[in-house]
């Protein structure tokens, strides 16, 4: 039953939609090892993040969303960013890099009174489960739809938290390169490119109460 786009990017053809495979690389003559980099693996990644990224399809995994969950006590927002950070050796000859990386960040409440999480407590609220019933497509649009028109209150912690990944990057250059006594020029500094890019916006919001 999978979506002839997903069979094409999987390589699965006709004659081969039943195949056996394991994830371990102890496998028999008639078995797949289903590596990390394995064609089929990859195909299945790139079809669920182009699906995703896609407004057009109904994409099993959406950039934004809102369900109700017994995770929290009141409105929680997760918010996944991109970074980009330039960094810029200290010669003048060596060419400066790129650095990407994402991150998520939680508040509860509304975006102008915005109660930052901890990364922990963020990454903890990743396995919320919902719970207390769907929440109806257009109810959903507009808790989204809060955050964004909110953003910019929210864009200077988003921008300070930007600039001590960027510090904290470039002290983890400074460790390493002192660790392996390496001779290759040094980063000097690092800048985060701004805007943060904004990859997906998920609402929890607190299961109803028991009638």
């Amino acid at each position: 039953n999978a979506p002839r786009g997903l069979r094409d990017v999987m390589l699965i053809t006709d004659n081969r939609l039943k195949f056996k495979a394991r994830f371990t690389p102890t496998v028999e003559d008639d078995e797949i090892y289903l590596s990390r980099t394995h064609a089929m693996v990859e195909g299945l990644a790139t079809y669920v993040m182009d699906t995703a990224l896609d407004p057009l399809s109904k994409a099993i995994a959406r950039r934004c969303a809102a369900m109700r969950t017994g995770e929290v006590n009141t409105r929680t927002t997760l918010l996944l960013l991109r970074y980009r950070h330039h960094l810029y050796p200290a010669s003048k000859t060596a060419q400066t890099l790129l650095a990407e990386e994402c991150h998520l960040l939680a508040f509860e409440g509304s975006p102008d009174k915005a109660n930052w999480l901890t990364d922990a407590q963020a990454m903890t609220l990743l396995a919320a489960q919902p719970a207390g019933g769907n929440i109806p497509p257009e109810m959903a649009s507009g808790f989204v739809e809060r955050v964004v028109q909110g953003y910019e209150a929210l864009r200077p912690h988003i921008e300070t938290v930007a600039q001590q990944r960027a510090t904290a990057l470039l002290e983890a250059h400074e460790r390493v390169r002192a660790a392996a006594n390496s001779n290759a020029s040094r980063i000097s500094r690092a800048e985060p490119q701004l805007p943060v890019d904004v990859l997906g916006i998920y609402v929890l919001l607190p299961r109803p109460a028991a009638v």
